[in-house]
C-alpha cells in the first residue's frame, strides 16, 4: 500500500487505497480478536477507554505530521515513514509474543468453509447486526469527516498545513473516551453509545449549515 500510495499515480492511489483498507481491516479485526481472548469481559469497559486515550496522541500527530511530509518531501516522505512505524509495530508486536489461547487447530478434517452460510447465521442475529450498524455508522462519519473536512480547508483558501491541523485537532476529542467509559460503567453502553451517535448526527448538521452560511457571505 505504501510503495503504491508513493508512486503518485492514478492507479497507485486506488490500489493503495485498496491495500490499505484491506489490511487496516485485517488489522482491526485480529487486534479485536486477541482483545477478546486476553481481556475479560467486566474489564473491556475500563481497557479500551485507555487503549483509545493511549491512540489518542498517534492520532493526533499522524495527520498533521503526514501533511507535513508531503509538503517538504513530497509523496515518497509520507510513505517512507509509514513504513517506519510499520516495522516499529512488528517489532513490539514480535517482542510482546502474543499467542493463541486456543492452541492449534484440532485435528481431523475440518467442515467444508461456506462464506455465505456464516454471512447467514451472521445476519440472523440481533445483536450481531446492532453490532455491525454501529461499526458501518461509526466508519461512514469518520471516512467523511477525513475526506471532506480537508478539502474544505484547503478550497477555503487555509492551505494544505491548516488541513492536516483541522484533523490532528479533532482526533484530541478521542481523550474523552476515558470519560465515556466511566459515563457506561454508570448508566450502561447502550446510552453512551445511543447520545454519541445522536450528538454526531448534530454536530454533523450543525457543521453543514454552518459551512453553507458561512460560503454565502
Amino acid at each position: 500500500s505504501a510503495l503504491m500510495l508513493a508512486s503518485h499515480t492514478l492507479a497507485g492511489q486506488w490500489l493503495g487505497m485498496f491495500l490499505r483498507n484491506n489490511g487496516a481491516a485485517m488489522f482491526n479485526i485480529t487486534l479485536s480478536l486477541y482483545i477478546l481472548d486476553n481481556i475479560r469481559r467486566q474489564d473491556l469497559t475500563r481497557a479500551e477507554p485507555i487503549r483509545l486515550s493511549l491512540s489518542t496522541f498517534s492520532w493526533m500527530a499522524g495527520p498533521a505530521l503526514g501533511v507535513w511530509l508531503l509538503i517538504h518531501f513530497g509523496p515518497w516522505g509520507t510513505q517512507l515513514a509509514v513504513l517506519a512505524s510499520l516495522v516499529l509495530l512488528m517489532a513490539a508486536f514480535w517482542y510482546v509474543r502474543l499467542v493463541d489461547r486456543s492452541g492449534a487447530l484440532p485435528a481431523g478434517t475440518l467442515q467444508p468453509f461456506r462464506p455465505l452460510t456464516n454471512v447467514q447465521r451472521f445476519v440472523e442475529q440481533p445483536r450481531l447486526r446492532l453490532a455491525w450498524l454501529i461499526a458501518f455508522g461509526r466508519s461512514v462519519f469518520w471516512t467523511t469527516f477525513f475526506i471532506y473536512a480537508p478539502i474544505l480547508v484547503v478550497e477555503g483558501g487555509l492551505g494544505k498545513g491548516m488541513s492536516g491541523l483541522v484533523i490532528s485537532a479533532s482526533q484530541a476529542l478521542l481523550l474523552a473516551a476515558y470519560f465515556s467509559g466511566a459515563a457506561s460503567r454508570r448508566w450502561g453502553i447502550r446510552a453512551v453509545i445511543s447520545w454519541s451517535f445522536v450528538l454526531c448526527a448534530l454536530a454533523s448538521l450543525g457543521a453543514g449549515v454552518a459551512g453553507t452560511g458561512i460560503s454565502g457571505c
